[in-house]
């Protein structure tokens, strides 16, 4: 009788399932159960704004789905969808803010 070698016997251990990122709650789920879970996320946070993979643009989480059906998959200026690739906090000179020194003013 002839037995079956299984992935424990050899010494091959199979790999974990690798979990993906929800885009509306960040909630980690399997590829399996991620669709299921979308689709009352969504519902549950309409407002959520959700990144399009084919064109880069912010879409509600409402709109998602539609949104995905009707998609060109041509790349959105960071301009035209309302959001600046970068902040402009590093380009901005320091403010003067006038405070007092811990120890009084200076005489």
């Amino acid at each position: 009788m002839k037995l079956l070698a299984s992935s424990v016997d050899t010494g091959k251990i199979a790999a974990p399932p690798v979990a993906i990122v929800c885009l509306a709650c960040h909630g980690q789920y399997f590829a399996a159960s991620l669709p299921i879970h979308q689709k009352t996320c969504f519902q549950r946070n309409p407002d959520v704004l959700v990144p399009c993979e084919k064109c880069n643009s912010c879409v509600r989480a409402s709109g998602f789905h539609s949104h995905g059906a009707s998609c060109s998959g041509k790349p959105v200026s960071s301009e035209s969808n309302g959001f600046k690739q970068h902040s402009d906090l590093f380009q901005r000179a320091p403010m003067d803010l006038n405070l007092p020194e811990a120890d009084g003013p200076a005489p």
